[in-house]
C-alpha cells in the first residue's frame, strides 16, 4: 500500500470511466483477489466511477457490486452512492447504460444527491437526471460532482450535450451559493479542451495557417525544411482540386449483412481522392456518416440551433480546417510527401483540438474563466506530452498511444490555492522527462524495466492476452495529482487523480480562513430522502432485514400503510424504474441475491403463503407503484 504522510493531512481523489463496473470489477477481482485488496493498495479516499452500466434493480440486490456486503472489509470501510440510468427501453425496463457512482471512505460524506442537475429555473431537470450522468456528494468542506458528460458533437447531439453542461454548471453554482463551500468536478467530460489533449494526427489545422497571406508568416510552414515548405505552399491548387474530385463509397456494416471478419458493426463511408499518377488514395479512416464526411472535408463552418430559443447558434465545426492526417493525404495526392515527424511538427505548432468550438469555449471560458476553476492536471504538469486518458479499444490505439485526454478533476481556486501538490512525477517519467512522448507510451504499455508490457488483442479474435504480473503492478504508485495507468483489461480509460494536503489537524478552517479538507471519520452521513435514493442497496436491504428480524422474533409486523422505514424519493426523482426488478442478471459479480429458503409450512404442497411473505409482497408492490 502506498505510504501515507504522517506530518500532514491528505485527501486522495480518483476519477475513472470503467466502461461497465460489473465487467471491470470481475477483472479486478480475478487479478487482485478482491476489491478490498485493490482499493487498499491504491489508498483512494474517494473514487468516482463513470459509465458503470448497472441497473437500479441490480444495485438493490448485488452487495458485492455495491461493495456493501454484510461483514465485507470494503463495506465496513466505504460508503457508496449511485446514480443509475432510469430511462426506459422499448420493453419497459431500465436501459442499463451510463450510470455514475462515488465510493468514499466512511466518515467523509455528509449527504448525496443522484438528481442534482438543474434547469433554467433552478429546478431539478428530471429528464437529464434520469440518464444517470451526475451524482453530487457533500463532504463538509467541499462538494463533489461526479459526471459522465454525453459524447458526440454532431448536429443532433450537440444541443443536448450543451444543455447537460449548462445544467451541470447551474448545479455547481447553486451548491456554492447554498452550501457556501467550494466545488470539485471530476469525471469524463468528453471534451479535449487543449490541442495537446489530442493525438497529433487528429488535431485540426486551419488552412489559413498553412496558406495565409505569405509563406514567410505561415506558422505551420515555419516548422518545415525550406524545400518542403515551398512544395506545400505551391500545392494549394492541387489540394483543392483533389477535394473537389473526392469519391465517397458506402461500406455496409455487420448490422447490414456484411459478414467479413473485420467489418465494423455499423455502416461507414470511405473517401478516396485522385493522384497525379492516375491512382487514388484513401483519406483517413472510415467515416461514420455522410454528415461527417461533409463536416470534415468541406472546410465550411457548421453551426446548429441552440436548444434555448434566442441563443446564438452553436458552432460545432470551425471554418476552413482539415485534420492533420487528412491534410497529409491530400498533399500526398498533390505529389508532396510529409514525414510523420514533419506532420507532428506542424501539428504541435498550429494544431487545434478536434472538440467542437462551443464545448471548448464552455470549458475554457465559462468553467475555467468565469467560474475560476482549475484543471489540476494541466496546471501541475504543464510540460507533459501525449498524456491521454482514453483510446479506441477496437483499434488497439492504446498500444501506439493515439488517444485523447477527456477525463479531468477540476477544482475551485480556493481548494487549488490552499492544497495544490503535484506529488511524484508522472508514470515512466522523471520530472525532466515528462515532456517526451516515449515516457507516455511506456506508461500506456505498462512497460517494466525488464521490457515486459501489455500486448494488444489480435484482430482475428481471441481477446487480450493475459497481462504479465509485473505490468499489473505498474498501476500501484505513491499518491499524486496525475494519471494512474489502469490495465487495458479493466477499461478503455485510465484514471486521473488529485492529491490534496493541508496542515490543520482538525480538518477545519483555521484562523487564516484557508480551506481545509475533511478527515475520515469526522462527518456523520445523514439519512435524508436524497441520500437514501442514492443508496438503493441500503434501501432494499433495510426492508428485507426488517421482515427477517420480525420473523425471527415472532413479533407482529406493522401494517404496510403505517411503515416509515421506506424512504420517500425527492420530488425531482424521475418517473418509473425505482422499484423495478430485472428479469435476469449475469452470474458472478452483479448476480441476483438468492432468495431466503421457504419456511417448512410454505414448502408443503397446497400450503398457503405465510403472513410475512404476503405482507412483504404487498409492501414491495406498493413501493414500486409509489416510486414510479
Amino acid at each position: 500500500m502506498p505510504a501515507r504522510p504522517s506530518s500532514r493531512n491528505r485527501l486522495y481523489v480518483c476519477s475513472w470511466n470503467v466502461a461497465s463496473w460489473p465487467t471491470c470489477s470481475r477483472e479486478i477481482i480475478s487479478h487482485h483477489s478482491s476489491l478490498h485488496v485493490w482499493l487498499s493498495r491504491h489508498a483512494f479516499d474517494i473514487l468516482c466511477l463513470q459509465e458503470v452500466k448497472t441497473r437500479h434493480c441490480v444495485l438493490e440486490t448485488s452487495p458485492q457490486l455495491t461493495l456493501s456486503g454484510q461483514g465485507s472489509p470494503v463495506g465496513d470501510s466505504y460508503d457508496t452512492f449511485w446514480a443509475p440510468n432510469r430511462t426506459k427501453t422499448n420493453g419497459g425496463g431500465d436501459s442499463g447504460f451510463n450510470g455514475v457512482a462515488t465510493i468514499a471512505r466512511k466518515g467523509l460524506t455528509k449527504r448525496a444527491c443522484a438528481t442534482p442537475l438543474l434547469d433554467e429555473n433552478d429546478q431539478p431537470d428530471e429528464e437529464l437526471n434520469a440518464e444517470g450522468r451526475c451524482i453530487m456528494t457533500d463532504h463538509g468542506t467541499f462538494v463533489l460532482f461526479n459526471v459522465y458528460v454525453p459524447a458526440g458533437q454532431g448536429s443532433e447531439r450537440a444541443p443536448r450535450k450543451m444543455r447537460f453542461l449548462r445544467a451541470l454548471r447551474r448545479a455547481m453554482q447553486h451548491a456554492r451559493r447554498t452550501r457556501r463551500v467550494p466545488v470539485i468536478l471530476a469525471g469524463d467530460m468528453n471534451i479535449a479542451r487543449l490541442p495537446k489533449d489530442v493525438c497529433w494526427k487528429w488535431r485540426l489545422m486551419c488552412c489559413d495557417d498553412v496558406w495565409g497571406k505569405s509563406k514567410e508568416t505561415s506558422p505551420a510552414l515555419a516548422t518545415l525544411p525550406p524545400q518542403v515548405a515551398e512544395a506545400v505552399w505551391r500545392a494549394k491548387p492541387a489540394v483543392e482540386a483533389a477535394l473537389a474530385s473526392k469519391e465517397v463509397s458506402f461500406v455496409p456494416g455487420k448490422k447490414s449483412g456484411n459478414a467479413q471478419q473485420y467489418a465494423r458493426a455499423d455502416d461507414s463511408y470511405v473517401v478516396r481522392v485522385p493522384t497525379p499518377a492516375g491512382g487514388r488514395v484513401t483519406v483517413g479512416n472510415k467515416f461514420d456518416s455522410e454528415e461527417e464526411v461533409n463536416a470534415r472535408l468541406s472546410r465550411m463552418e457548421r453551426v446548429v440551433p441552440d436548444a434555448i430559443e434566442g441563443n446564438a447558434p452553436l458552432m460545432i465545426w470551425p471554418p476552413n480546417v482539415l485534420a492533420i492526417n487528412h491534410l497529409a493525404t491530400l498533399l500526398q495526392a498533390a505529389g508532396v510527401i510529409l514525414t510523420e515527424a514533419q506532420q507532428t511538427a506542424m501539428s504541435n505548432s498550429a494544431g487545434r483540438s478536434y472538440s467542437a468550438p462551443c464545448f471548448q469555449s464552455f470549458f475554457n471560458d465559462a468553467l475555467l474563466g468565469e467560474d475560476r476553476m482549475v484543471d489540476t492536471f494541466s496546471e501541475l504538469h504543464p510540460k507533459s506530452v501525449d498524456r491521454f486518458t482514453c483510446w479506441e479499444q477496437y483499434k488497439n490505439s492504446r498500444y501506439i498511444n493515439e488517444g485523447a485526454r477527456i477525463d479531468y478533476i477540476v477544482v475551485d481556486q480556493e481548494i487549488f490555492q490552499a492544497a495544490r501538490t503535484a506529488g511524484v512525477p508522472l508514470p515512466c517519467a522523471s520530472t525532466s522527462r515528462e515532456c517526451t512522448g516515449e515516457a507516455a507510451k511506456n506508461a500506456c504499455l505498462g512497460r517494466t524495466q525488464a521490457g515486459e508490457q501489455y500486448q494488444p488483442a489480435p484482430f482475428e479474435g481471441g481477446g487480450m492476452p493475459e497481462p504479465p504480473t509485473k505490468c499489473l503492478e505498474q498501476q500501484f504508485r505513491d499518491a499524486t495529482t496525475g494519471i494512474v495507468y489502469m490495465p487495458p483489461h479493466f477499461s478503455d480509460h485510465v484514471a486521473v487523480t488529485l492529491l490534496l494536503e493541508w496542515d490543520d489537524p482538525r480538518g477545519e478552517g483555521g484562523v487564516d480562513g484557508a480551506w481545509r479538507g475533511p478527515l475520515p471519520g469526522s462527518i456523520a452521513l445523514e439519512s435524508d430522502a436524497a441520500t437514501r435514493m442514492a443508496q438503493p442497496h441500503k434501501t432494499h436491504r433495510s426492508i428485507r432485514d426488517m421482515f427477517a428480524a420480525a420473523a425471527s422474533t415472532g413479533t407482529r409486523k406493522p401494517s404496510v400503510s403505517s411503515q416509515s422505514a421506506k424512504p420517500t424519493p425527492p420530488s425531482s426523482s424521475p418517473p418509473g424504474g425505482v422499484g423495478a426488478r430485472a428479469k435476469s442478471t449475469p452470474s458472478g459479480v452483479g448476480a441476483r441475491a438468492k432468495p431466503a429458503p421457504p419456511t417448512a409450512a410454505a414448502s408443503k404442497p397446497g400450503a398457503r403463503k405465510s403472513g410475512i411473505a404476503a405482507m412483504f409482497k404487498a409492501h414491495e408492490a406498493k413501493r414500486t407503484r409509489h416510486e414510479e
